[in-house]
Protein backbone atom coordinates (compact mmCIF):
# COMPACT_ATOMS: atom_id res chain seq x y z
CA UNK A 1 0.00 0.00 0.00
CA UNK A 2 1.39 3.52 -1.00
CA UNK A 3 1.80 5.98 0.90
CA UNK A 4 -1.06 8.31 -0.19
CA UNK A 5 -3.38 5.04 0.23
CA UNK A 6 -2.21 4.44 3.87
CA UNK A 7 -2.72 8.25 3.92
CA UNK A 8 -6.13 8.41 2.57
CA UNK A 9 -7.40 5.64 4.29
CA UNK A 10 -5.85 6.96 7.84
CA UNK A 11 -8.75 9.82 7.08
CA UNK A 12 -11.26 7.84 6.42
CA UNK A 13 -10.87 6.00 9.72
CA UNK A 14 -10.55 9.60 11.68
CA UNK A 15 -13.77 11.02 9.31
CA UNK A 16 -15.34 7.62 10.29
CA UNK A 17 -14.43 7.76 14.49
CA UNK A 18 -15.34 11.36 14.02
CA UNK A 19 -19.11 10.29 12.99
CA UNK A 20 -18.85 7.66 15.35
CA UNK A 21 -18.57 10.15 18.18
CA UNK A 22 -21.19 12.30 16.84
CA UNK A 23 -23.63 9.54 16.81
CA UNK A 24 -22.77 8.81 20.51
CA UNK A 25 -23.16 11.98 21.67
CA UNK A 26 -26.76 12.67 19.53
CA UNK A 27 -27.70 9.04 21.49
CA UNK A 28 -26.66 10.23 24.68
CA UNK A 29 -28.12 13.92 24.49
CA UNK A 30 -31.27 12.01 23.72
CA UNK A 31 -31.16 9.85 26.60
CA UNK A 32 -30.50 12.81 29.04
CA UNK A 33 -33.77 14.17 28.99
CA UNK A 34 -35.03 10.37 29.81
CA UNK A 35 -32.79 10.41 32.94
CA UNK A 36 -34.09 13.90 34.10
CA UNK A 37 -37.68 12.97 33.78
CA UNK A 38 -37.01 9.55 35.27
CA UNK A 39 -35.10 11.39 38.61
CA UNK A 40 -38.29 14.17 38.14
CA UNK A 41 -40.72 11.22 38.25
CA UNK A 42 -38.71 9.68 41.47
CA UNK A 43 -38.76 12.55 43.77
CA UNK A 44 -42.36 13.23 42.58
CA UNK A 45 -43.50 9.78 44.12
CA UNK A 46 -41.24 9.52 46.81
CA UNK A 47 -41.60 13.49 48.26
CA UNK A 48 -42.49 13.80 51.76
CA UNK A 49 -44.57 16.57 50.56
CA UNK A 50 -48.25 16.25 49.23
CA UNK A 51 -47.72 17.11 45.65
CA UNK A 52 -50.71 18.31 43.66
CA UNK A 53 -51.04 19.04 39.72
CA UNK A 54 -53.68 21.28 38.72
CA UNK A 55 -55.24 22.81 35.82
CA UNK A 56 -55.76 26.44 36.50
CA UNK A 57 -58.54 26.64 34.57
CA UNK A 58 -61.12 24.18 35.73
CA UNK A 59 -58.88 23.87 38.85
CA UNK A 60 -59.08 19.86 38.27
CA UNK A 61 -56.56 17.83 40.05
CA UNK A 62 -54.48 16.36 37.75
CA UNK A 63 -52.20 13.85 39.04
CA UNK A 64 -51.64 13.67 42.83
CA UNK A 65 -48.27 11.70 44.48
CA UNK A 66 -48.66 8.66 46.46
CA UNK A 67 -48.32 10.83 49.99
CA UNK A 68 -50.80 13.50 48.99
CA UNK A 69 -53.60 10.47 48.38
CA UNK A 70 -52.06 8.64 51.94
CA UNK A 71 -52.46 12.08 53.71
CA UNK A 72 -55.86 12.66 52.69
CA UNK A 73 -57.24 9.59 52.82
CA UNK A 74 -57.83 8.68 49.11
CA UNK A 75 -56.74 6.33 46.57
CA UNK A 76 -54.86 8.60 43.95
CA UNK A 77 -57.03 8.10 41.40
CA UNK A 78 -60.30 9.29 43.57
CA UNK A 79 -58.15 12.24 43.97
CA UNK A 80 -57.16 12.81 40.62
CA UNK A 81 -61.62 12.88 39.76
CA UNK A 82 -61.89 15.32 42.33
CA UNK A 83 -61.79 19.51 41.80
CA UNK A 84 -59.35 21.28 43.91
CA UNK A 85 -62.20 23.60 45.79
CA UNK A 86 -63.16 19.78 46.68
CA UNK A 87 -60.36 19.31 49.13
CA UNK A 88 -59.09 22.92 49.78
CA UNK A 89 -61.76 25.07 51.83
CA UNK A 90 -61.89 28.44 51.14
CA UNK A 91 -59.46 31.12 53.28
CA UNK A 92 -60.74 33.46 55.91
CA UNK A 93 -59.97 37.03 55.25
CA UNK A 94 -58.94 37.69 58.59
CA UNK A 95 -56.08 39.83 59.96
CA UNK A 96 -53.59 36.81 60.42
CA UNK A 97 -53.74 35.88 56.95
CA UNK A 98 -52.08 38.96 55.78
CA UNK A 99 -49.16 37.36 57.98
CA UNK A 100 -50.05 33.78 56.20
CA UNK A 101 -49.95 34.58 52.62
CA UNK A 102 -47.43 36.09 50.53
CA UNK A 103 -45.74 35.86 46.51
CA UNK A 104 -42.17 35.40 46.27
CA UNK A 105 -41.19 38.31 43.59
CA UNK A 106 -38.48 36.17 41.84
CA UNK A 107 -40.40 33.00 41.35
CA UNK A 108 -43.59 33.85 41.59
CA UNK A 109 -44.49 31.40 43.97
CA UNK A 110 -47.26 31.79 46.32
CA UNK A 111 -47.36 30.72 49.60
CA UNK A 112 -50.36 30.52 52.05
CA UNK A 113 -51.89 28.85 54.86
CA UNK A 114 -55.26 26.95 54.24
CA UNK A 115 -57.12 23.93 55.25
CA UNK A 116 -57.23 20.21 53.34
CA UNK A 117 -60.29 18.32 54.08
CA UNK A 118 -59.35 14.65 54.52
CA UNK A 119 -61.89 11.84 52.61
CA UNK A 120 -63.55 11.66 56.57
CA UNK A 121 -64.14 15.29 56.72
CA UNK A 122 -61.52 15.94 58.72
CA UNK A 123 -60.05 19.41 58.41
CA UNK A 124 -56.39 19.15 58.11
CA UNK A 125 -53.83 22.77 58.58
CA UNK A 126 -51.78 22.93 55.49
CA UNK A 127 -49.46 25.23 54.03
CA UNK A 128 -49.26 25.26 50.34
CA UNK A 129 -46.59 27.23 48.31
CA UNK A 130 -48.33 27.13 44.64
CA UNK A 131 -46.10 27.89 41.36
CA UNK A 132 -47.73 28.05 37.82
CA UNK A 133 -45.34 26.02 35.73
CA UNK A 134 -45.06 24.51 32.09
CA UNK A 135 -45.27 20.99 31.92
CA UNK A 136 -46.27 18.44 29.46
CA UNK A 137 -47.26 20.90 26.47
CA UNK A 138 -49.66 22.84 29.53
CA UNK A 139 -49.88 24.72 32.09
CA UNK A 140 -50.31 23.58 35.22
CA UNK A 141 -50.02 24.58 39.04
CA UNK A 142 -48.24 22.80 41.19
CA UNK A 143 -49.15 22.88 44.64
CA UNK A 144 -46.49 21.88 47.93
CA UNK A 145 -48.46 21.08 50.72
CA UNK A 146 -47.20 20.74 53.94
CA UNK A 147 -49.29 19.30 57.18
CA UNK A 148 -48.89 21.92 59.62
CA UNK A 149 -50.83 20.38 61.93
CA UNK A 150 -48.11 20.49 64.88
CA UNK A 151 -47.31 23.96 64.14
CA UNK A 152 -50.91 24.96 64.73
CA UNK A 153 -51.45 23.25 67.68
CA UNK A 154 -48.23 24.37 69.44
CA UNK A 155 -48.98 28.00 68.46
CA UNK A 156 -52.10 27.35 69.72
CA UNK A 157 -50.84 26.25 73.42
CA UNK A 158 -48.10 29.06 73.46
CA UNK A 159 -51.49 31.19 72.98
CA UNK A 160 -52.71 30.30 75.81
CA UNK A 161 -49.48 30.01 77.80
CA UNK A 162 -48.79 33.66 77.00
CA UNK A 163 -52.35 34.80 77.51
CA UNK A 164 -52.58 33.59 81.21
CA UNK A 165 -49.36 34.79 82.02
CA UNK A 166 -50.51 38.15 81.18
CA UNK A 167 -53.24 37.80 83.26
CA UNK A 168 -51.19 36.62 85.91
CA UNK A 169 -49.02 40.10 85.37
CA UNK A 170 -51.99 42.35 85.19
CA UNK A 171 -53.34 40.76 88.53
CA UNK A 172 -50.15 40.64 90.40
CA UNK A 173 -50.10 44.34 89.47
CA UNK A 174 -53.41 45.48 90.26
CA UNK A 175 -52.49 43.41 93.81
CA UNK A 176 -49.00 45.48 93.89
CA UNK A 177 -50.86 48.93 93.33
CA UNK A 178 -53.52 48.04 95.64
CA UNK A 179 -51.06 47.69 98.56
CA UNK A 180 -49.18 50.60 97.54
CA UNK A 181 -52.52 52.15 98.39
CA UNK A 182 -52.60 50.98 101.37
CA UNK A 183 -49.63 52.08 102.87
CA UNK A 184 -49.74 55.28 101.55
Amino acid sequence: MSFINKFQSNELLQQEVGILRQRIAELEAQNQPSAAAAYADFLFENSGESILIIDPYTMKILEANPNAARRLGYRRAELCDLALDQVEMPRSLNDDDAESAWQSSVSGTFFYESAYRHNNGTLIPVEVSSRLVFWQGRDVLINFVRDISWRKETETALRLVNNSLEEQLRQHAADLAAEKEKLE
